[in-house]
């Protein structure tokens, strides 16, 4: 820096301690314009000096001095990250919304914090950018109102994952417009269209076919396969059903007969005479086998 650079840097700390909030405003735009004049050949050390000093002074500057500096960084190629970040994240939407929706420095991890923490109009803002990530997103459309969410599905430039299009929707089952803005996307998988459109009336089902004809036809086409496969499989259901009911049936009636020559067998068996041995003469004992006409021999 020139020698009356870092005088200005010098003078930082005076404006600093000063309690006039026009000094330390009349600072800012000093050291905005000396930033201005140099910021494509600073080093990186110069841009963290002059990111110090703007981060420190922002907290002290009214509404509209943060919102010149934030109009101004927007577009700067080397505007400084820390500086960004606090405007981006002021609670004046007329202070963060241009940032948040066009500055390309700005991080994930800022825009996520944008996204999670802030206003409606912040969302919204957020939600105009011209990419934007399936972690952004996904906060997008499920902490957006109706407004971030219809931003969101209509902005091509805003990558949405299979959770975000869930979330889309399961709400464009009562929105109208969000089912029109969602079936317009060309990236949407076919699972998310399959179920946008069975939960569409049928007023806007024709308008899903007169928007994207070809569209409308595939999906027709995948209900009428998963009719077919959801009916083929409660036939082949019902035709085994039917096939073990009938087994069952025969084993039911086979063992039934069995019953019935067990009682059968046993109730001849109760009353068929039976012939016992012939007993022994009076003195007690029994016959001898070869006095016992028919005795059975004995088994070896």
């Amino acid at each position: 820096m020139s020698a009356s650079q870092t005088t200005l840097i010098d003078e930082l700390e005076v404006a600093v301690a000063s309690k006039a909030i026009g000094d330390r405003a009349d600072m800012m735009r000093r050291i905005t314009n000396l930033f201005a004049s140099g910021s494509t050949e600073f080093t990186g050390e110069q841009v963290a000096l002059f990111d110090e000093i703007m981060s420190r002074l922002i907290d002290q500057i009214e509404q509209s001095a943060r919102a010149t500096l934030s109009q101004y960084l927007i577009t700067n190629s080397n505007a400084p990250v820390n500086t960004l970040r606090k405007l981006a994240l002021d609670d004046s939407i007329e202070v963060a919304g241009k940032l948040l929706s066009e500055c390309e420095r700005l991080d994930e991890v800022t825009l996520l914090a944008g996204a999670q923490t802030k206003s409606q109009d912040h969302l919204l803002a957020i939600s105009r950018r011209p990419h934007i990530s399936e972690s952004v997103t996904d906060v997008l459309v499920e902490r957006g109102n109706k407004q971030v969410a219809m931003s969101t599905a209509g902005n091509l430039g805003a990558r949405l994952s299979d959770r975000g299009y869930s979330i889309l929707v399961r709400r464009s089952e009562s929105d109208d417009g969000l089912a029109r803005r969602i079936w317009s996307r060309p990236d949407v998988p076919r699972q998310h269209l399959l179920t946008l459109f069975s939960l569409a009336s049928v007023a806007v089902r024709r308008e899903f076919t007169a928007a994207n004809p070809r569209r409308a036809c595939l999906i027709e086409e995948m209900v009428r396969k998963a009719s077919d496969q959801v009916q083929a499989d409660a036939r082949e259901r019902s035709a085994e059903y039917r096939a073990t009911y009938a087994r069952l049936q025969e084993l039911h009636h086979r063992g039934g007969r069995a019953g019935a020559g067990t009682r059968s067998h046993r109730s001849n068996s109760s009353t068929r005479k039976i012939d016992w041995p012939l007993m022994g003469d009076h003195k007690g004992h029994f016959a001898s086998g070869d006095d016992r006409k028919g005795a059975p021999r004995a088994l070896h």
